[in-house]
């Protein structure tokens, strides 16, 4: 009977110890499954972010209309840079408009863009970005202000563009005139650009014009404007423009050079912008070596120029050495102009 029990006792112990294993295995086991799901993504969460890293999230419509104002830019850049054929490039195999012309090819643009715009100086296209109209819902046309210069010529008007589906031009027309120059208006606009603007007070010497910039010469057209009607550059002789500013309103002042051999010659010209016609002009200062009985003597003038909103002042050095006694002689002094609100520039000092 003893023994019947202490068999008994055993058989439950071995039973408890199984079933306290059982219950132990299975909370490991399942402590590691829930770790296994925490640290590893499942086969549909993982081409989830497969998919969102290859394709980020990018508005269709603005990255459309990035690639079509690209297009644009490509257009007019190489139409300034009197690139036709590359121009043409831009516009779909076949193009239902172009300006006028219906039912066109790339090539047939670019022969045309050629003829007409060929013969022209200082062609300028300039699409304004910033005031851009799009509708993308069901085609791809687009609406913007453009400026085309040339030579007398200024005018910004509406543009309507339509792309195909490689964002090719494959509609041009050009809208209402927006803003239209006067050929005299349009050619001082032209010299502006050209031209760097200072500001107050601007001053300058001598030196700096012996470093001018040859590219800043004036050309025959431009020198029209100033009075100059027949005038050609040569080696000694030189027109070059320095800078402009504003002087009241719609007044401007252009401060330019003439050089004849060592001698310089500083001028301002102011010009109505309502009108582009030329009110004064008026040597402010000369600088430079005096030719004229260099074998008597060295004459050499030098100074530094200041001028503000109304006020011009001419600072001068003049020496002059006898070549016979080699002596020397100095003299020095100012002028003075005032630039009236109407634009009229007037002499306060005598010579």
């Amino acid at each position: 009977m003893l023994l019947k029990l202490i068999m008994m006792m055993k058989k439950a112990v071995i039973f408890s110890f199984f079933i306290s294993f059982g219950i132990l295995w299975a909370v490991v086991a399942c402590q590691s499954k829930t770790e296994n799901t925490q640290t590893k993504p499942s086969s549909s969460s993982k081409k989830k972010n497969q998919s969102n890293q290859n394709s980020p999230k990018i508005d269709s419509g603005a990255t459309d209309l990035d690639q079509m104002m690209g297009t644009i830019k490509h257009y007019f850049n190489f139409l300034n840079q009197g690139k036709y054929q590359e121009a043409s490039q831009n516009f779909a195999p076949k193009v239902n408009q172009w300006i006028t012309i219906k039912s066109t090819t790339p090539q047939a643009i670019a022969s045309e863009a050629q003829r007409f715009l060929s013969t022209k100086q200082g062609v300028k296209y300039t699409p304004d970005f910033k005031g851009i109209f799009a509708d993308l819902s069901k085609e791809n046309k687009v609406r913007l202000a453009v400026r085309q210069q040339w030579a007398n010529y200024d005018t910004t008007l509406e543009v309507w563009l339509e792309f195909d589906e490689n964002f090719k031009i494959k509609s041009y027309k050009e809208g209402k005139i927006l803003k239209k120059l006067a050929p005299k208006v349009a050619r001082l606009e032209a010299l502006l650009e050209k031209i760097k603007k200072v500001s107050f007070p601007f001053e300058i010497s001598e030196g700096d014009l012996w470093t001018a910039d040859s590219t800043k010469s004036l050309s025959s057209e431009e020198m029209k404007m100033f009075g100059e009607e027949y005038y050609e550059e040569t080696a000694m002789d030189q027109f070059f423009h320095i800078g402009y500013f504003t002087i009241h309103q719609r007044i401007v002042g252009v401060i330019y050079c003439y050089r004849y051999r060592e001698m310089y010659y500083v001028r301002l010209a102011t010009f109505s912008r309502t009108s582009g016609k030329l009110i004064d002009m008026q040597d402010i200062a000369f600088w430079g070596h005096d030719h004229v009985g260099r074998a008597y003597a060295e004459r050499h003038q030098d100074g530094t120029l200041f001028i503000d909103e109304e006020l011009i002042v001419n600072k001068w050095e003049f020496v002059e050495t006898i070549r016979e006694t080699n002596k020397t002689t100095k003299s020095e002094g100012e002028q003075r102009f005032e630039i009236r609100r109407n634009g009229v520039i007037k002499k306060v000092t005598k010579e």
